[in-house]
Parts: structure tokens; sequence; C-alpha cells
């Protein structure tokens, strides 16, 4: 079976993808949901996606290869997530060799521009994660530190901590193996702003789709977690994971086989949905376009 495992997001619940693993499941893949370190039930602490939790994910894979009577299929993982769990599955996707393909919803791939940029501190979304980890979770003590060396202004104490956790780090890794990158991204986001995974999807050579939708972080792709039918953002990451993973022609369809409600084909380079009708989307054969 095709094999794809989500990562947590920051703070949420550990059944956080339940919905959306069984209807992958009923749909023929293997599917896994854990939850990374720090987050309870996992022990550890939280690394906010640095190396340890970079390593985890090796061994996660390393974990659902070795189920036998699962019968995975090792050519054939997917790393998916939002917001955290994103930014885990494009860190992932550039360490371990096995991933075939990244499915990054409302992901960051600079850390520094997310929370430093023009050496200026996101205080209000910053402040949001460390009360929500110190709630949470078990935060490692550098967490609170670079927080503070951030709103003191201290951009080099950071520059290191960021980069680390930033897949644009790790760049040309994934422009090698030429990975399938899925990015998804709400224009309202003020967290992982839109402009940035923009950039990176831009000078991305490989296979690469990028949505961007209205709404602020990680709302556009929640009607899926919550069993809201023909989310757009759900239906069009199940058509990337049917192509990388399946082989298939990138139409999703329902449990009933009803394709009346699709997705953009795949010759859509970047699908963006309008603030006007935001049932109305244009798609774009590439990126940046030469109709704008």
């Amino acid at each position: 079976f095709p094999v794809v495992i989500f990562a947590n997001s920051w703070a949420s619940p550990e059944i956080e993808y339940l919905i959306e693993c069984v209807k992958l499941a009923e749909l023929g893949y293997l599917v896994l949901e854990y939850k990374t370190r720090g987050w309870p039930p996992s022990t550890g602490r939280v690394e906010a996606a640095g190396m340890e939790d970079q390593q985890d994910t090796t061994v996660v894979i390393d974990f659902v290869l070795a189920q036998r009577s699962w019968q995975p299929d090792h050519r054939r993982i997917a790393l998916a997530g939002i917001s955290y769990g994103a930014g885990l599955a494009l860190l992932g996707a550039a360490h371990d060799d096995r991933v075939t393909t990244a499915v990054a919803m409302s992901g960051w791939p600079d850390m520094e521009r997310a929370l430093f940029e023009n050496s200026s501190p996101n205080k209000v979304w910053g402040d949001v994660l460390l009360s929500s980890g110190k709630s949470s979770g078990s935060l490692d003590p550098i967490i609170p530190r670079m927080w503070k060396e951030v709103l003191a202004g201290n951009e080099p104490a950071f520059h290191d901590f960021a980069a680390e956790r930033s897949p644009a780090t790790y760049a040309e890794k994934l422009k090698v193996r030429k990975v399938p990158l899925f990015l998804s991204n709400n224009l309202e986001d003020r967290l992982f702003k839109p402009q940035d995974m923009l950039d990176f999807f831009q000078t991305y050579p490989g296979p690469k789709k990028m949505l961007l939708n209205q709404g602020i972080h990680a709302t556009a792709e929640i009607g899926g977690l919550l069993d809201i039918p023909f989310n757009h953002v759900w239906m069009e990451a199940k058509a990337w994971l049917d192509t990388w993973l399946r082989g298939s022609d990138g139409t999703w369809r329902d449990d009933s086989g009803d394709a009346d409600h699709m997705p953009a084909t795949d010759e859509t380079l970047v699908d963006v949905q309008l603030r006007s009708q935001r049932l109305v989307r244009e798609q774009f054969a590439e990126g940046p376009s030469r109709r704008i």
C-alpha cells in the first residue's frame, strides 16, 4: 500500500487528522498520524522542528516499513501536514531519500522570515505560539530563550536556530531529487505569509503545485478536518497523492465515484481563490504568470 504519514500541527489534538486519515485509508492508502516529540502523549520536549524532530520523521518511516503485516510500499511514501506538520513534511522530504512527495498546508519555508522579517518581531503570533506551546506541550528551554532574543532584536542569535528549522535551508536536497511538492497557503495568513512560500515555490525546479486560498492561518483546510464535504484544499491534496503515489490522472472522486466536483487539472501550476467571489478560483499554468 502507498504510505501517507501525518505529523501534528502545533498544540493540536491527537485526533487532528482522523477524518481525513480514514478517508485516505478507504481509498487504499496506509495512513499513520503521529504526535511529534513534546506533545502528549509523546515524550521528550518540543524542539520546534529542530534536528531531533527531523530525525524522528526518519524513525517513523522506519517503523511503518518494519510493519510487514501492514504491507507498506517503500517506493511510495508521502509526508503531509498542516502548519507545524507542513514544515516537518518539507524538512523530512529533504532529509530522507525514501520520501516520494510532500504535502504542506499552511507551512513555512523560512522560519526567520516568518517570525523576524526585516528585523521586526512577529510579536502577536510569536506570543500565541509560545503560550499555546507552554499550555499544551513540554517546550525545550531554547524556545522561550530564542523568543526573548527575537523580542530584544538580537537577529544573529536567532538566525542559526531558525535556519536549522527552515526547509529553504535544505532546498538543494529537494532540488537534486526533484521531490514533487504540493504547497497550500492562505492569503491573509500573518504567521506563515503566502509570499514567503510563493518565493520558495517560484525558485523550486521540481514538480510542484501551489494553492493560494482566502483565509487566515490554516483556515482554508480546516473544513476537511471537520468532515465538511468538498473542501478544495483536501480535494487537491488527494488528487496530488493519487498522481504521485498511485499514478492516476490526478482527478479526485468521492467515495461514490462522483467526479462532478473535480480539482484543477494537473496542468495547473498555481490555483488562486478570488477574494471577491470565493467560489471562483483562477488557475495558472505558469508562475509568475504573464497574464498578471
